[in-house]
């Protein structure tokens, strides 16, 4: 992980993202269902976790 964050941050790089998505699957999920229930992105990139990540939740 190249940031002292946390693991989900919204100024993540991609490859942080899908290792964070990776290590901590559950989480992961949590957070592509909020993005879901926001109805917005959590990233600047204004991609979803999945787009981002090549990881379906």
């Amino acid at each position: 992980m190249t940031r002292l964050s946390c693991c989900f941050c919204i100024m993540a790089s991609q490859a942080d993202l899908t290792t964070a998505a990776k290590l901590n699957p559950p989480l992961y999920r949590r957070y592509v269902k909020t993005e879901r229930r926001l109805g917005f992105t959590l990233s600047m990139s204004r991609k979803t976790l999945p787009e981002i990540t090549g990881i379906a939740a």
